[in-house]
């Protein structure tokens, strides 16, 4: 008895399609249909992009490149079917972009391009005329779909994850206790200027009276050992 087929789109299923990023080299031009709507961020596109955690969060997390200076721009990344394969990624388009993405309709083809100039970004037109229809038996690829779990693995920054996600919680620094005060051996307390020089002020280990003349033989036994020398005595060599 043969082994029975599996019906269509009963295969491996994953919990999301994951998106990848592919880049788009200058004067090149490529097809793909689109996966569902551009998702917008103000972020920093130095590579790898990162969205600018201080714009996004309203100054909640802080963004280690607005530290540097780096300026934050608005960026879209829209996901997409390649047409040569079919397989889900994403490109990185600018804010001069977006009139052309609002428009976009679910499984619309598009050409992705890239003039010859190092700082053109890439762009997004509409295919005019007849297209290949996208044709898939994914159930999820027939819906309009949200790449954020795709981009935040992308991005790889926890603390912006956390904060999608509604799980961050903000790490409050611990309270440094209070010094206690000081005071000077007439009983007055040291001032504000004194305090801090008299904190890292170190007298020196207390010697127990027992143990003093064993501390302090070494010592004598080198000083009586110059003053001999300097007399022009010497310890006789020992014989043997």
């Amino acid at each position: 008895m043969p082994i029975p087929p599996i019906p269509p789109g009963q295969g491996g299923h994953v919990p999301y399609t994951h998106f990848k990023y592919v880049g788009t080299p200058k004067r090149a031009r490529w097809q793909a249909w689109v996966a569902g709507p551009c998702q917008w961020v103000m972020g920093h596109s130095k590579p790898p992009s990162k969205p600018c955690l201080d714009r996004m969060t309203c100054g909640a997390l802080l963004c280690t490149r607005c530290a540097k200076g780096h300026e934050a721009r608005k960026m879209g990344y829209q996901p997409l079917y390649r047409h040569s394969d079919t397989k889900p990624v994403v490109v990185i388009v600018y804010e001069e972009e977006e009139l052309f993405t609002r428009e976009f309709a679910l499984h619309q083809m598009v050409t992705v391009g890239r003039e010859g100039d190092d700082s053109d970004s890439v762009f997004l037109r509409p295919v005019i005329g007849q297209y290949p229809k996208y044709q898939t038996t994914l159930f999820e690829r027939t819906r309009a779909v949200d790449c954020t779990d795709s981009l935040l693995t992308m991005w790889a920054l926890p603390e912006w994850t956390a904060w999608v996600k509604g799980s961050y919680v903000p790490v409050r620094p611990t309270p440094t206790p209070a010094a206690a005060p000081l005071f000077k051996s007439d009983g007055d307390e040291f001032g504000p200027m004194n305090a801090a020089a008299a904190r890292r002020y170190a007298a020196p280990p207390a010697v127990e009276s027992g143990s003093l003349a064993e501390a302090m033989a070494p010592m004598l036994d080198r000083v009586k050992a110059q003053e001999a020398s300097s007399n022009g005595k010497h310890k006789p060599k020992p014989k043997g």
